[in-house]
């Protein structure tokens, strides 16, 4: 993964093996989120789940352009060459 620094924001620039695993379930990970109180946690996995399914249909040969503002907050996601789902 390549950070690369605008004034806006960041764009994280992740290569294809590294897009599709970001894209994968991880149901390890998925029950930390079992110790935040509803209705933060049903929108906690909302937004992980529509940003896996974006990521995995976005990306490209060369791999996936995330766009984040200072934020944190991720207003764009494109893919690097010619789409290539996972």
């Amino acid at each position: 993964m390549e950070l690369e620094f605008r004034w806006w924001g960041i764009i994280a620039h992740l290569n294809h093996e590294a897009g599709c695993w970001a894209s994968e379930s991880r149901p390890e990970l998925e029950k930390l989120f079992e110790s935040i109180p509803e209705p933060w946690r049903t929108i906690v996995k909302g937004a992980i789940a529509i940003h896996k399914w974006i990521f995995g249909q976005r990306m490209g040969t060369d791999g996936l352009d995330m766009h984040f503002n200072w934020f944190g907050f991720c207003h764009w996601v494109g893919p690097r060459g010619d789409l290539q789902p996972c």
